[in-house]
């Protein structure tokens, strides 16, 4: 039988906001949006690429109906203060799912995530690609951990990123 969380125990679960990247709206592009998207999907929104479409305008707009926010559109500061402080955790009762595994030459979404989990963790990345430099970062990252150092963004990293202090 699972046990539930108290509210403290959820809002342990809950990692530092990365910084606020500035209001975004429908078909906005680039770094600004990847923030964004990584910030829903924390909170168990599922999403496909880095552009804010009407998938992504319907997941902020379902987080804005259900919190009292004003349903206007745009992913701005208190939408983003609220997903982050929320005291409940994401989803229904359960920590925010962990992208799949990534490595070495991998591109895409969950490479997107991971590079915004290291650069919040403070590793200075220059571009969301799994090349030379992530790597050194992830291996690092574990060591500091006490996870197997090894070239991949795996379960106990993605966790280890999220929720370790």
């Amino acid at each position: 039988m699972a046990s539930v969380m108290t509210k403290q125990q959820a809002r342990s679960f809950i990692p530092d906001p990365p910084p606020y990247p500035g209001d975004v709206m429908l078909n906005g592009k680039g770094e600004k949006v990847g923030t964004w998207m990584y910030v829903l999907r924390c909170r168990g929104y599922d999403l496909g690429d880095a552009v804010f479409g009407p998938g992504t305008l319907k997941c902020v707009n379902d987080w804005q109906s259900k919190h009292g926010l004003k349903m206007d559109g745009i992913a701005g500061a208190k939408t983003l203060r609220s997903l982050w402080n929320d005291p409940q955790p994401p989803g229904p009762g359960q920590q925010p799912p962990y992208r799949k595994a990534v490595k070495k030459g991998d591109k895409g979404v969950a490479v997107g995530d991971l590079y915004l989990a290291l650069r919040r963790r403070g590793y200075p990345l220059v571009d969301a690609v799994f090349g030379p430099n992530m790597n050194r970062c992830i291996q690092d990252w574990q060591g500091k951990h006490n996870i197997q150092q090894r070239p991949v963004g795996d379960q106990k990293t993605w966790h280890s990123l999220l929720f370790d202090k």
